[in-house]
Formats: C-alpha cells, structure tokens, sequence
C-alpha cells in the first residue's frame, strides 16, 4: 500500500497539470509530451524495458493542382517534405508505453510564405500502480481532420484548402479492479479526456465516471450485473467565458441484470435501469425507468439465446461460435426512453483462418464529434494476422484517412455498418474495409450519409523490391439540398531497400471529386519521390 501512496501524487499532479493547461488554451505539443512521457515514467515503470526508434524521411513531391481548384484554375507546384519521427516504447512487467509522435514539415518552393508544419502524435500509456488493484490508463493524439464534408476534402495534408483544423485529444484514467473473495468482482474509472480543436467545433472537457460490478465464481446457479455510467462534457465557445453552458452534454445510465438457471439449457432473466440525459437535440429523447423480464436458452457452448420482454423495454439477443476461428452476436431492442429510442440492432461476424480475417459490424450510438475524436486512430494499426505494423510506401507509418464527415457541435445519432478483411500469404498483402454510415444532428435533423471504403494491394515481386497498389473512395449524401458528392484516390507506387535501414520509393497519386453541384468538382495529379531512414 505505500507504493500505492507514493505514486499517487503522481497521478493526481498529471490530471491537474492536464486540466489547468486546458483551461488556459496552452495544450500544446511540447505540454503533451511531457506529461505523456514524464507524466506516466515515474508510476509502475521501473525496470521498464525502454525502446527508442528514430525515423526520418525526404520527399520532393509535384502537384498540378495545389488548390484543389476547378477545371482551368488549377496551379501546380513542388513541395519539400521533411518529416521526423520516432517511436518510443517503455515495456516493463507493470507499465506500457507506446508514443509514436512525427513532425510533417512542407516547404513550398514556389511560395515559400505558404511552408507549414503539421504534427501527428498517436499515445497511449499504461500503468498498475498497485499489483491487481490501482491501474491508470493514458492517451493522447495530434491529428488534422476535415472540417466541412462539403467543402475541398482530401487525403493527406499537402493540398491548401482552408478546410483542414489540428486536433489535440488528451485522456486519463485511474481505475480499481478488486475481487471480492469470490462473491463479486469490480471495477470504479474516472476517465478525464480534453479535446482541442483549431476550427470546426467546440472545444471539450470531459469527466466519465463507470461502475461495474458482477457476481464471483462462488455464485453458480445465480448470476446478476450491475452498471453504472455517467459522463459530463463541457464544451468551450472559443471566447474568454470558457464553457458555453447551452452546449454541454451529461449521458447518464444505470442498468442491473439478474439471472437464476433452471436447468442445465434454460435461465430465467430480469433486467432494470434508469437513464438520465441532458442535451440539446429535437429528436424525441426521454428519461426514465425501464425494466424487462425473459428467459435464456443455452442448449450448448456454441450457442444462446435470449428474449426479455417489458412495457417501455424488449430485447433480444443471439450469440453462435461453432468454432474457435468464426464468432457471431446478433442484438435487437425496442425501448421508450434512453438514448437511440425506438428499434434498434447492432451485432458482429468475425472468421479468421490461416492467412485471411474478416469481420462485420453493424451498430447504432448517440455521440459528440468530442467522443469520437478521443477514439479515432492516427496512425494505422498493426497487421492483425502477422503482429506487423503496417507502413506505407516508403517504410513511414501510414496516416489513417478519416471518413469524410462534418465537424459539428450538435449531437450525432450514427448507423454504421463496416466490413473488414486481411489477406497474407508468401509475398503479397491485401488489405479491404468497406462502410456505410448514416448521421444524423439532433439540433437541425439534417443528415450526412456517407458509404465507401479502401483497398491496398502490396507485392513484394522482388528480395529488396515491392509494390504497392491503394484505392479510397467515398461518396457522401447531404439532405438540405440533396447534393451529392463522390471523392476518389488512386496511388501506386514502387519501394526499394535500399539498405536494412533506408528506403526509397517513387509515388503516383490521382485525386478526383465529383458533385452534383457546378463548382466544386476538381482534379488532382500528384508524383512524390521519397527517401526513409530508421535509426
């Protein structure tokens, strides 16, 4: 327990200094690395193995059409690109830290006043202070994302449209895990995030409070849940009055579950809980209680099913895995009060085999622009098959192109189905996801209906050469003036080792947007020579 103590200050100072930062409009780059790095070395990390990668890469890159300009007003120009980088990794037996962080610097040779830096961080840190008990988890990313879906968009951060805004998502989370001698098993979290946002929307300071608790091993024939979330979001209107109190947003639930088994196939349920939210929308949101009382059926391991039925509350839910590769959970509910009230479904497929995986989800939320920037990804993810991170064309960590969207303050009720799929095997790669997505704002009713996806074909035909073969494309729908939009992306490119360490690689990219309004329709041709040294 005086460890406990010790570092708790720690923690306590991190938040603070995290809070006041925000609060004055200095979160900054240099603030946010040292409270990620410095902020969470001190706590669990002794004896953490440490591991530093510095990276760099040049590009000269030429594009005809740097303003994303309609037909003959385009104007072409060559741009330098030096952008460092480095991962850093803390491994140790209580702390894990892994910060990728680079610095995109453009310098245009036309015009020189139009140089700029953008910088990319993807952070997220843990650490158990006390064994099996006192945790505490980080985050924090540097991204740009698209401010108006109908404005200029693109891939990347090279072209000057005026429609691109610098992010700054910084999140921290003390939590208790603790078991009960066997009788029940819980967990308290106070999560702190803040979200800074150059132009587009609101800044936001978050507090979430969760509570699980669930019934131990000693229980057998009797099982019960119980949950509890409540998250306060307070969001800034840009002048010296920090919080514009029109604009905060409270979610709050509570839920309990209480199942006895019958037989070895059949439980009887009952479930419980109250909502309490608090935003703008003129969709129809109530509060209130719901309850619900059913019965499940679990013939085998591989299959259940369960129906509950109630006045303001049903439910129902399938789960089938024949097979330790393929999973699947199918859900239904139709409730009277809550957030997303009516019918709705939400469910995932997976199946995994040697060399491929594939996995479907489909789901219905209710969130900010706030939220879904503290859970967006930077930096792509690392291969799900092989464990390897998966890096662009010239051996850089590849940028995640975020789904062209809105930023916004109202609250958002999205629909979104998605498709993954992962091939590896010998020398080639392919990579495919698909989604379509439906938004709608709860202030206007205005809706942005999106549907698209990408693919990566990459082919090491050579010991030191490969190629790379990517198509992004999304078409996106707005309902105020039923105009549609339909942007595309097609880059090729060919790699070459050019030792362990270094690479190069020659890149051709087309870029084009159709509309069904005059005006905004564009093409762009760009071709990148570049060269990438890890230290």
């Amino acid at each position: 327990m005086s460890y406990l103590v010790r570092e708790l200050p720690t923690v306590i100072i991190t938040m603070a200094i995290a809070e006041s930062l925000w609060a004055r409009r200095r979160l900054k780059l240099g603030s946010l690395l040292v409270m990620v790095v410095c902020g969470f070395y001190l706590p669990g990390s002794k004896g953490a193995e440490w591991i530093f990668t510095p990276r760099g890469s040049v590009a000269t890159i030429y594009t005809d059409n740097i303003f994303l300009a309609p037909a003959d007003e385009e104007e072409s120009e060559f741009v330098v690109q030096i952008t460092p980088g480095f991962l850093l990794q803390g491994i140790g037996s209580r702390f894990d830290l892994d910060l990728n962080y680079q610095a995109q610097n453009l310098f245009f040779v036309r015009e020189s006043g139009r140089s700029t830096t953008f910088n990319q961080l993807q952070s997220q840190a843990t650490a158990e202070l006390y064994e099996n008990l006192f945790f505490v988890d980080a985050r924090s990313t540097i991204s740009q994302q698209i401010i108006s879906a109908r404005d200029r968009v693109t891939t990347g951060n090279l072209p000057i449209t005026g429609n691109r805004s610098d992010v700054i998502t910084f999140g921290v989370s003390p939590y208790l895990r603790n078991d009960f001698a066997g009788y029940a098993e819980t967990e308290l979290r106070y999560t702190f995030d803040t979200v800074r946002i150059e132009r587009g929307a609101s800044d936001s300071l978050s507090h979430r409070v969760n509570f699980d608790i669930n019934s131990g091993e000693r229980f057998t024939r009797l099982r019960w849940n119980g949950q509890y979330r409540r998250q306060q979001i307070n969001r800034s209107n840009g002048d010296e009055a920090l919080f514009s109190r029109g604009s905060d947003v409270r979610f709050e639930r509570a839920f309990g579950l209480v199942g006895y088994q019958l037989t070895d196939e059949y439980s009887l349920l009952a479930e419980a809980g109250y909502t309490n939210n608090d935003f703008r929308s003129r969709r129809n949101i109530r509060n209130g209680f719901f309850w619900a009382v059913g019965l499940e059926w679990r013939p085998s391991r591989y299959f259940s099913a369960e129906a509950l039925y109630g006045p303001r509350n049903k439910r129902a839910r399938i789960t089938f895995s024949p097979h330790a590769r393929v999973s699947m959970e199918l859900n239904w509910r139709e409730r009277d009060v809550g957030l997303n009230p009516g019918t709705v479904f939400n469910g995932f497929l997976r199946y995994r085999r040697r060399h491929s995986s594939w996995e479907a989800r489909y789901f219905e939320t209710t969130n900010t622009i706030q939220q879904l920037l503290t859970e967006q990804q930077v930096f792509a993810r690392e291969d799900p098959l092989t464990g390897e991170p998966i890096i662009g064309p010239g051996g850089e960590p590849i940028l995640v192109d975020p789904d062209i969207f809105s930023l916004t303050d109202e609250v958002l009720v999205r629909k979104r189905f998605q498709l993954t799929q992962t091939y590896t095997k010998g020398r080639t790669s392919l990579r495919f996801s698909a989604f379509k997505e439906e938004r709608e704002f709860g202030e206007t009713l205005r809706t942005q209906d999106g549907f698209g996806g990408n693919a990566t074909w990459t082919w090491r035909f050579a010991k030191r050469m490969r190629s790379n073969l990517r198509l992004f494309a999304q078409n996106i729908e707005f309902s105020e003036d039923d105009r549609s939009d339909l942007f595309w992306s097609l880059q090729a490119s060919l790699t070459r080792d050019l030792s362990r360490q270094m690479q190069g690689a020659v890149i051709f990219q087309h870029s084009e947007r159709e509309s069904t309004q005059g005006g905004r329709e564009f093409q762009e041709n760009r071709v990148t020579a570049q060269v990438t040294y890890t230290f």
